[in-house]
């Protein structure tokens, strides 16, 4: 079980897929298990920078940053 005080950071676009994809956990309509997340939409260039610098916890990244 998840620490009371633990907050993921969760970054994302605001594009539709993946509003999509996040949708649920955004707005509680699925279980989280006590797990609690803050969600960071920001442009694909700003999310694969902040995650080569380890600055999110779990974040989408675009193919290039991945390859």
């Amino acid at each position: 079980m998840p620490s009371d005080s633990e907050i993921f950071t969760l970054g994302h676009s605001p594009d539709p897929d993946d509003a999509f994809m996040f949708y649920a956990m955004a707005e509680n309509k699925i279980d989280l298990r006590g797990y609690r997340f803050e969600h960071r939409l920001e442009d694909i260039q700003t999310l694969n920078e902040r995650a080569l610098r380890g600055e999110l916890h779990i974040s989408a990244i675009s193919i290039h940053a991945f390859a």
